[in-house]
């Protein structure tokens, strides 16, 4: 008997355990990536926008309305496939690359690593900088750069959480569930089988 399994990627582990009361109001729905193979928690007031294309896939989850202007608040997830045979270099080295140039322009507040369930590997850095969504109203934001790589598959999956400094408190634990990408294991195995035939 076939049984589906999937796996859980944490996101980050962050100093606080407990939802404060004003995330606990947050409701939660499922939404599918497809073309990834994975499942994400969305808080239901916010939005999934879809900025697929034919050059790749993209989205961006956020509360902010992105028909009227650039989000402030939000995650925004975008798979890079082919990085070898596009870069010459393997997916681990192409993420040590960011990561280092991230590391020496921007000052880095924390820094994790480690794998997530052996099947995806994992590096991420949370920053603050100084950044104007649409080039307009200049803030300092604090953000989540997260690499998700596996050398085998040839892809890095990179996710970008942001929010000013002065929503961090209230946003970081959203950004957490937000974060959990539940791949469906046997799906990417699939993939992986089929590039290799």
């Amino acid at each position: 008997m076939y049984v589906k399994k999937t796996w859980t990627v944490p996101f980050l582990v962050l100093w606080v355990s407990v939802l404060p009361a004003s995330e606990n109001a947050f409701e939660f729905q499922p939404a599918m990536l497809k073309s990834l193979d994975c499942q994400i928690q969305v808080p239901v007031a916010w939005s999934v926008y879809d900025q697929s294309n034919q050059e790749g896939c993209s989205w961006v989850i956020t509360p902010d309305d992105l028909n009227k202007a650039h989000y402030k608040t939000g995650v925004r997830i975008e798979p890079f496939a082919r990085v070898e045979f596009l870069t010459g270099i393997k997916a681990s080295k192409w993420v040590a690359a960011r990561v280092n140039d991230k590391s020496v322009s921007l000052p880095v507040l924390s820094s994790e690593t480690g794998s997530t369930n052996d099947y995806f590997q994992v590096k991420r850095l949370i920053t603050e900088e100084v950044y104007s969504p649409g080039r307009t109203e200049y803030t300092t934001y604090r953000k989540i750069y997260s690499w998700y790589w596996n050398d085998k598959h040839d892809v890095v999956i990179c996710m970008e959480a942001r929010t000013p400094v002065k929503s961090w408190k209230s946003m970081s634990a959203i950004f957490e569930i937000i974060g959990k990408l539940e791949f469906d294991v046997p799906a990417w195995h699939k993939k992986l089988t089929i590039t290799k035939e």
